[in-house]
């Protein structure tokens, strides 16, 4: 089998809706696409929260273009990320976007066939917004598909998002203040808001 030809090359997308949490707002965000031969086959999103920082992942890039750079077999790349990984030598995110190029390029997901969302365990963010704005977040990414919807709050509980998707789905529901809750007595006031759903 030839050499694997791999390219990683940075995209920039405008979001649709911001993206708010506890500690930002950000407006667009930047992925990674990982070529083989010239093809785009995966992708990852760094996570600057666990140090994936744009730095650490230029560096990473560098250090995993260098060393794969003779391996020619699947077999031997996936197992270069799971050493990898098991290491902490490189980005979670970045071996992700490897693995996934990996079963793309050579056509592996025959492996996992899932006839829709629900038969896995997918789930999905929705970020810090207004109700008038997540009434259409909600159709647009069809969050009646997901299996465990993670709810994105500040100080102030989204009590109106948080019926809505209880009322609407059959979804597990997840809420992750980011750092935004001050105190024991503030969190212990959510858990008893809460425990009305």
């Amino acid at each position: 089998m030839a050499c694997i030809e791999w390219q990683i090359e940075p995209i920039k997308y405008e979001l649709r809706f911001d993206w708010s949490i506890s500690r930002n707002t950000s407006t667009y965000k930047v992925n990674y696409l990982v070529l083989i031969n010239k093809r785009v086959c995966g992708e990852f999103a760094p996570n600057e929260y666990f140090g994936e920082s744009d730095k650490k992942i230029q560096e990473d890039i560098k250090n995993f273009l260098d060393t794969i750079i003779s391996y020619n077999q699947p077999e031997d790349v996936l197992h270069f990320c799971d050493e990898a990984r098991l290491e902490k030598r490189l980005s979670h995110s970045l071996l992700a976007g490897v693995e996934m190029a990996c079963m793309k390029h050579f056509n592996l997901f025959s492996r996992f066939i899932f006839d829709c969302t629900r038969e896995c365990r997918s789930s999905i963010s929705v970020p810090i917004m207004e109700m008038k704005n997540f009434l259409q977040y909600f159709k647009k990414m069809n969050l009646v598909d997901f299996r465990l919807i993670k709810i994105k709050s500040g100080c102030e509980l989204p009590y109106e998002i948080i019926k809505l998707i209880c009322d609407q789905t059959e979804s597990q529901i997840c809420i992750d203040y980011n750092e935004a809750l001050s105190s024991l007595e503030v969190a212990q006031e959510h858990l008893n808001l809460l425990k009305k759903f």
